[in-house]
């Protein structure tokens, strides 16, 4: 049987006929309680009659046509992938809250090693405001502050607002924080800039290690580094 799809609403799915093709059953999943009706005939001929005499027997699947089995199966699959995100959102913030996110003087130093927090436009405008927000790093913040119900705003418009910049930054470390914790590593300075300014594919590549980043990398990370008060290491830290 072809897989079922959502219809005009979360709880209406079509479901393709195995002996019709070309004709789809519609299941409507809140029907008859948690039971859920089609407009099958084994279902329409079957199993509502027995339902519009006694309700209190539904619920259960001799009470349940094929379709209506395999669109609940369906339904709970997309439940659990969209709670999976609910959870991975959840698992962020609690992330920042115990201190995974970056500190105050690393965001200081980041605007200052990108543009000495002036607010500019570079990269022949791929780059944008103090922080240097290209559009798809924004876009991988916006996702993640989209999942975390927090204030969101356009490209355009944010990365060149200093707050808002700030904001999406403080998301974006801290996603990568927690993928640096997952490979069992610290997230220091070095790896956290690799990761800004050379994105996580980016810094995976050179081993998280600043030393094999290009050069104009190298000389960010000097700049960042010098306003933290550290210097370049010569082991990765």
């Amino acid at each position: 049987m072809s897989q079922p799809k959502p219809y005009d609403g979360p709880l209406r799915w079509l479901v393709p006929s195995s002996s019709k093709p070309g004709e789809h059953h519609l299941v409507q999943l809140d029907a008859y309680g948690v039971n859920g009706c089609c407009t099958c005939p084994d279902f329409t001929c079957r199993h509502e009659p027995t339902l519009k005499a006694d309700p209190r027997l539904g619920g259960v699947d001799k009470t349940r046509c094929k379709h209506i089995r395999k669109v609940r199966q369906a339904f709970i699959d997309r439940l659990i992938g969209e709670l999976s995100k609910g959870v991975k959102a959840l698992a962020l913030l609690a992330c920042a809250s115990l201190g995974a996110a970056p500190s105050d003087a690393f965001l200081d130093a980041l605007a200052w090693a990108e543009t000495r927090n002036r607010n500019i436009t570079g990269d022949d405008g791929d780059a944008i405001g103090p922080y240097q927000w290209q559009l798809a790093a924004w876009l991988d913040a916006d996702h993640h502050r989209k999942l975390a119900g927090l204030p969101r705003q356009d490209w355009e418009t944010g990365a060149r607002c200093p707050r808002m910049a700030r904001a999406y930054a403080v998301t974006l470390l801290t996603v990568y924080e927690v993928r640096l914790r997952d490979r069992g590593l610290t997230p220091t300075a070095p790896r956290l800039w690799l990761c800004w300014t050379m994105g996580f594919n980016g810094a995976k590549r050179v081993g998280f290690n600043v030393n094999a980043a290009p050069a104009v990398k190298r000389r960010g990370y000097q700049r960042l580094a010098s306003h933290l008060g550290e210097h370049l290491p010569t082991t990765q830290r």
